[in-house]
């Protein structure tokens, strides 16, 4: 897109009235370039996009998910452990500096956006990206990604209880939903069904600290 009058905007914004039309409640799009910066324009164009859709507007900002799981990929390590058909289950960086870079690049332009609930991920590397909510003012709804898809480990209730007791720390319980950090179309089925437990369960825990 490259302006609010573009057809593109115009064609989403039809097909996003369609869909409120047959009766969906939410619809949530995909931002996955606005961690990197964003333009003057983009706001306009995604505004242009939902304009008068009768229906909840969510927006997913990406931090990336298009490598697929790091466990598919082989050890990097020397010849001797490849022999042995050694995997790595887990090798990103742990440095959540780059993501909290990239949380406070959507700011303070998304602060523009005619959504009604902004959500990206903080279950890989903790609640830190976060702290752009708080310093810009954002009062709107946030969906928290809890659930880490890069990881075949399976949480716990309890592990991600306590994610989403770090997240209360900057978004009130009456504002903040839980989710998973993406999607999992890279990940085994039983797994992410077990994932998908953990976050329900895990919310239970915390919903029943305060009354249900």
């Amino acid at each position: 897109m490259t302006g609010p009058s573009t057809p593109r905007a115009k064609a989403i914004n039809d097909d996003l009235k369609e869909l409120a039309a047959v009766g969906v409640d939410a619809v949530q799009l995909d931002e996955f370039v606005w961690p990197y910066g964003m333009g003057d324009w983009e706001i306009d164009c995604l505004n242009a996009a939902i304009k008068d859709v009768d229906a909840q507007v969510w927006l997913h900002v990406c931090w990336g998910n298009w490598g697929g799981t790091p466990a598919y990929l082989p050890y990097e390590g020397d010849d001797e452990d490849k022999d042995l058909g050694i995997y790595n289950l887990d090798r990103r960086p742990r440095n959540a500096t780059s993501t909290t870079e990239r949380a406070r690049a959507i700011f303070p332009k998304v602060l523009g956006a005619e959504i009604d609930v902004l959500n990206y991920e903080v279950g890989r590397l903790g609640p830190d990206d976060l702290k752009p909510l708080v310093d810009n003012n954002w009062d709107e709804p946030f969906v928290a990604g809890v659930i880490d898809v890069k990881s075949l480990s399976t949480e716990t209730a309890d592990e991600v209880a306590d994610r989403i007791r770090a997240v209360m720390e900057y978004v009130p319980i009456e504002r903040l939903g839980v989710t998973t950090d993406c999607g999992l179309p890279n990940m085994p089925r039983m797994i992410a069904a077990g994932k998908l437990l953990a976050l329900a369960e895990g919310a239970a825990i915390v919903r029943a600290e305060h009354g249900g």
